[in-house]
């Protein structure tokens, strides 16, 4: 899969789980596009540079490899060469306390026990009480 939705004029690579199931854009592929991005960690960017560059942080969950990301997905036809390509983004959610120190937002995880409910297409965004459920506490 491609990462970003390709859009006009830029590519979205993230989605803020926050209305997410009411946004015209997202709500279509948060029903019936929903699925896992398995990884050993995700990557931030500090805002604050130092020396003119940007710091760069690896964060684990310690003991859960792979960590389940939560995405969503959908068919895009690439205009150049007329073929559907599956493309995906990152749902993002606010920062634990770990986090928010380095960056505004940060991936949704799902926990292995909840990939099932995750997976089920429904209007349920994973965001405030549900995103803590789903991990990013």
């Amino acid at each position: 899969m491609r990462w970003g939705f390709k859009l006009p004029d830029r590519l979205l690579f993230n989605a803020r789980s926050e209305g997410i199931a009411q946004a015209n854009f997202w709500k279509d592929a948060f029903r019936t596009g929903r699925a896992i991005a398995p990884g050993g960690a995700i990557f931030e960017w500090k805002k604050m540079t130092v020396g003119g560059k940007k710091p760069k942080y690896k964060i684990t969950i310690p003991g859960q490899e792979p960590i389940a990301k939560a995405v969503m997905w959908k068919l895009w036809q690439n205009p150049k060469s007329c073929q559907w390509e599956l493309t995906f983004a990152i749902l993002t959610g606010d920062p634990n306390e770990l986090v928010a120190p380095i960056h505004p937002r940060m991936t949704t995880f799902i926990e292995p026990r909840d990939i099932a409910e995750y997976l089920a297409p429904t209007e349920r965004p994973p965001s405030g009480a549900n995103v803590s459920r789903f991990g990013t506490t």
